[in-house]
């Protein structure tokens, strides 16, 4: 398991701060030699971005282009889920932590999850209650 949070600068949408997340995520994934991805996000216009070239035309689209060739040379299977906000509070907790740093900073953690993640995590197994 790995997660990891980082602050960053010249974005111009949640959309734009969302696309660069998933595609550092990628490379990251491409790195450690994965070939299995599932991505999660909860951003409907990324999903279908991911998906098809409906959205190559925007603001975006060479961003969307380069993360679907990763996803289709780099892995031998992936997987994109658009999930509801409210799955998606580990990534949000993460970001607002990232957010309210003074300074740039990014941490990656490969062996365990922050302190403050892991509520969130234990929250998130079948069974539980939050």
């Amino acid at each position: 398991m790995e997660v990891g949070f980082g602050k960053l600068q010249r974005l111009s949408s949640p959309l734009h701060a969302e696309a660069v997340g998933v595609m550092r995520s990628v490379e990251r994934a491409v790195q450690l030699g994965m070939t299995h991805i599932v991505l999660e996000t909860d951003a409907t216009i990324l999903g279908e971005a991911l998906r098809s070239s409906a959205w190559d035309r925007s603001p975006y689209g060479a961003l969307f282009r380069q993360m679907r060739d990763l996803l289709y040379f780099d892995f031998t299977k992936s997987v994109i889920s658009v999930c509801n906000r409210a799955c998606n509070r580990v990534a949000d907790s993460l970001a607002a932590y990232a957010a309210s740093l003074v300074v740039d900073a990014s941490k990656i953690f490969m062996d365990h999850v922050p302190e403050f993640v892991s509520p969130l995590v234990s929250g998130d197994k079948p069974g539980a209650h939050v």
